[in-house]
């Protein structure tokens, strides 16, 4: 081909490239930004029409580019100066697979907003699962190939309008790839759940934070939830003294709980802090107690179901002339437990609100079941709600993405605050909680001073159970090597055992039996002991209503020499901290940060404060200059 036919060839071809991108492409990038903002705002079905806009817009303009036939076009592109034509079929290119992958996103979202079809059990074959997968499939094949033909597109063929949309999108499309990525897992993690090719039965625990126990809350009532195939097969709720009445070994309880209950059962089987360690222990006594196994513990806390209750709308109990809505749930059944007609079966009420609730869910719209997976993460980031499976894969999952429950293994300094209300009624609900956290850095020592206060603001409230004392026992979790240096503030209780276990022929559960055999108690009252390789203080806080209480911890924590401090906070399951501070001093040039947490200051003293809604993690970085 004559060099002057390839130089007006190649000028055309400009003109074109130029005409293309500001007609059909530049249409494609508007409809893939409107795409993107009906998505945001869960549009998800206009979402899918304006990506697909988006595909034929592109398409158009990539059949425009190639009218010279790919061959020819192959040859211009090897051109000197013609790498804007290469550029330009890549840029067309790439806006097809976005386009492609934002429809095929968008589908998959639709198929999850109809996830209440799972739970009815007369939908034999509702397909959610296997389309979701697939749309995702493809999704995260088209990532892998719209990230080559990025990384080969001169910009300056990008509208002049378009340009800075262009560039922050590529600077950030390892998040939408990382995007990508977890929907995929969350999609394995969901097809394990309910294992559409097996079946799968699950513990469900109730847990009421009215009153606080290690792992969220005192499991009074409890449910079990089965899929076959991918679907809901059976459900049933039921109060957990009448599984508890099966068991056929008499068992030692934890100390702590000797003067209230003579033996140890599933209802207070949650006694560890690390929920894993816990789950298989109710696991095991529901096997002994029910007969059977389960595949995994899922705790739910009053919160969620209120906040579900809101959206999909209120139940109606005509038998006992309530109606039960977000606003009333947790009042009105624990007035109906502890003060209902029915002393036989006090928890009925829950026994048969349990069906009419899945009802509710498996008939709410494909609007209220994205709202109603935002309320379960939701709830998975602020620990009202954990997991715990039998399976390797959806084990790891779930700690890998902060659900899992157990005490976190960190480098540097730590700290968990861990409340159990021992036959202190319902008062957790009307309970306020304070932490204050002063950290001095000495060298490579860290001088804490740890102050809880708590306020009980029962007294003179309609329902009784919140008039009652509150008695918690307090477990603080440090570092391995924290050592105590004093505590002030708490209570020394004369409680003693209902029985006299030496006299009985009482088991001891060895798991529990480990875990005590370290615990021994200082001069001030306070129980030392390890637990989940962390140093462990108990104490005892008596707070009556009306009045307020506050304990002082002082310890020390010796760091790694040269090592930058951290600090990781963890969060209690159901537990409301209403004023969190840590306050550090002896940090020199440098200023602690904390996602979550307002950092300010005064003098040499360095302060974060906030609600201790999650889990916080704090390091010390350089000052800003």
């Amino acid at each position: 081909m004559p060099k002057i036919c390839r130089c007006l060839i190649v000028g055309n071809y400009g003109f074109i490239i130029k005409n293309e991108l500001i007609r059909s492409g530049n249409a494609g990038l508007q409809n893939l930004e409107n795409a993107e903002e009906d998505a945001r705002n869960f549009n998800f079905a206009s979402a899918a029409e304006k990506f697909s806009r988006a595909y034929r817009d592109f398409s158009s303009a990539g059949d425009r580019l190639n009218f010279l036939g790919s061959d020819i076009g192959r040859i211009l592109a090897g051109l000197p100066g013609a790498g804007k034509l290469k550029s330009a079929n890549n840029l067309i290119e790439l806006g097809k697979i976005l386009a492609g992958t934002g429809e095929s996103i968008s589908e998959a979202i639709t198929m999850i907003s109809r996830t209440g079809s799972i739970l009815n059990p007369a939908n034999e074959n509702p397909g959610i699962i296997e389309a979701v997968g697939k749309a995702l499939m493809v999704s995260r094949s088209n990532i892998q190939k719209a990230k080559l033909l990025l990384a080969d597109i001169d910009e300056s063929i990008i509208p002049a309008d378009k340009r800075e949309s262009f560039e922050n999108f590529r600077s950030q499309f390892s998040y939408f790839e990382k995007l990508v990525d977890d929907g995929v897992g969350f999609y394995d993690f969901f097809e394990g759940l309910v294992d559409p090719d097996g079946a799968k039965k699950y513990l469900l625990l109730f847990q009421n934070t009215s009153e606080l126990r290690p792992t969220g809350g005192f499991p009074g009532t409890y449910g079990v939830i089965s899929f076959e195939q991918g679907r809901l097969k059976d459900f049933f709720v039921d109060d957990v003294y009448n599984l508890d009445g099966q068991i056929k070994e008499n068992i030692v309880p934890p100390r702590q709980l000797q003067h209230i209950t003579p033996t140890w059962g599933m209802r207070d089987a949650n006694w560890f802090a690390d929920f894993p360690a816990s789950a298989r222990k109710i696991a095991e006594f529901f096997k002994d107690e029910a007969g059977y196994g389960v595949d995994g513990v899922i705790t739910v806390s009053p919160a969620m179901i209120s906040q579900i209750l809101d959206l999909v709308g209120p139940i109606e109990m005509p038998d006992y002339d309530l109606t039960l809505d977000g606003s009333n749930f947790l009042t009105t059944i624990q007035n109906e437990v502890e003060y209902g007609e029915n002393r036989a079966q006090p928890k009925q009420i829950l026994i048969d609100m349990g069906p009419k609730f899945i009802e509710k869910l498996s008939s709410a719209g494909p609007d209220k079941w994205l709202e109603i997976f935002n309320i379960i993460l939701d709830g998975v980031e602020h620990k009202e709600m954990v997991m715990y499976f039998n399976n390797l894969f959806l084990e790891s999952f779930a700690m890998d993405k902060g659900f899992g429950g157990e005490v976190k293994s960190t480098a540097g300094d730590y700290l968990m605050v861990n409340f159990s209300n021992i036959k202190g009624s319902k008062t957790d609900a009307v309970t306020d909680n304070f932490i204050r956290l002063e950290t001095a850095l000495k060298g490579n020592v860290a001088l804490h001073k740890l102050i809880i206060t708590r306020r009980h603001n029962g007294g003179s409230n309609s329902y009784g159970f919140y008039n009652k004392q509150n008695s918690s026992y307090v477990r603080v979790l440090l570092p391995g090597n924290a050592e105590l240096t004093a505590i002030n503030g708490n209570d020394l209780p004369n409680f003693r055992p209902l029985i006299d276990y030496e006299n009985y022929r009482f088991k001891t559960d060895p798991d529990l039996g480990k875990f005590e055999s370290g615990f021994y108690s200082n001069s001030d009252g306070a129980d030392i002991f390890t637990e989940s390789g962390k140093a462990g203080f108990g104490f005892w806080m008596l707070t009556d209503p009306g009045t307020e209480k506050t304990v002082v911890l002082e310890y020390e924590v010796v760091l790694r020499p040269g090592e930058d401090y951290r600090l990781y906070v963890q969060k209690q399951p159901g537990l409301k901290v209403k004023d969190f501070e840590l306050s550090f001093r002896g940090i020199e040039d440098r200023e602690a940060v904390s996602s979550g947490l307002d950092p300010s200051r005064i003098g040499d003293l360095h302060i974060l404060r906030g609600q201790l809604d999650k889990d916080v993690a704090v390091k010390l970085s350089p000052v800003a200059r």
